[in-house]
């Protein structure tokens, strides 16, 4: 039995059926649309009968067409959210309104924030116990200015 022998509908069905598997066990999308493009290649052998350098073309070929179809229509798209800040912890604090704790010096102070003290900058000389709202974030930053 050679490898040509081993071409043909069934080969394939096998190798699809396979490579299907594999995906279960967490390949991420890209086994799946190999092991489909395998099935194709059975289906298509089941009716015509090809040699194995066309049937290894065709899978090329299939699995690029469904590799594509997979990433531009079916694959999940998570990067929308409903709350697109959730992760962003700076983020979330611009607009909140806040006290400072210390003087501005040279540019620089400290408010707290819930449980955690922040250091905040602003452009202007700003005394302890000013409210301030946050306007922006640089780095580990907050940015203030005063109310």
């Amino acid at each position: 039995m050679t490898f040509l022998h081993l071409t043909g509908p069934w080969f394939w069905i096998a190798v699809g059926l396979l490579l299907l598997g594999l995906e279960l066990l967490g390949a991420g999308g890209f086994l799946l649309a190999t092991g489909v493009a395998a099935l194709i290649v059975a289906a298509i052998t089941f009716y015509a009968v090809l040699s194995w350098p066309v049937q290894l073309l065709l899978f090329g070929i299939c699995t690029i067409v469904s590799t594509f179809i997979y990433w531009k229509y079916l694959k999940p798209n998570n990067t929308h959210s409903e709350d697109p800040l959730l992760n962003n912890r700076m983020a979330r604090l611009v607009g909140e309104r806040t006290e400072l704790i210390s003087d501005v010096s040279a540019g620089s102070a400290k408010v707290q924030i819930h449980d955690a003290l922040w250091t905040v900058r602003c452009d202007e000389m700003l005394s302890k116990g000013t409210t301030v709202e946050i306007t922006g974030y640089q780095g580990s930053t907050l940015t203030v200015k005063a109310i």
